[in-house]
């Protein structure tokens, strides 16, 4: 071992917008500079794969895991990369919900591409400002 035995890591900011193959295309180039970088972990925000209001255009989007086009492009940026890569969250349809709510998923993908671990974010970003706005998560999305 040598004398620096330390891991490094990738954070990436990066602002989510309605449009997930140019969202799952970022994330990809950020896990192949991060390994390039000497990064044996990539971490991404949540929501990164897509961040939309209009929950209507959302909605044609959002798939069951299985079937997620981002999910499969990050698997497969990170078996290329050969780089361990935290998803902060993507939004999925979620199972077994009888209100047609998504999850709000987060992953943890090896450096082979398979998803070791996943986790449905249980507290919903709900509230009211004193402006009158007020944000309700849980109105399209179930806690994990």
């Amino acid at each position: 071992m040598s004398a620096d035995s330390s891991v490094h890591i990738a954070v990436l900011q990066m602002t989510s917008g309605i449009d997930p193959a140019a969202n799952a295309a970022a994330m990809a180039d950020a896990a192949t500079r991060a390994a390039d970088e000497g990064a044996a972990m990539l971490f991404t925000p949540e929501m990164a794969g897509l961040l939309d209001r209009d929950r209507k255009r959302a909605r044609d989007h959002i798939v069951p895991e299985a079937a997620s086009p981002t999910l499969a492009t990050l698997r497969d940026a990170a078996a290329r990369a050969g780089i361990w890569l935290h998803v902060g969250s993507l939004p999925v349809l979620a199972e077994n919900d009888g209100e047609g709510r998504f999850a709000n998923r987060a992953f943890v993908i090896d450096p082979t591409g398979a998803v070791v671990a996943r986790y449905d974010k249980i507290h919903m970003f709900d509230v009211d400002l004193s402006t009158g706005e007020s944000w309700r998560e849980s109105a399209a999305y179930r806690p994990g």
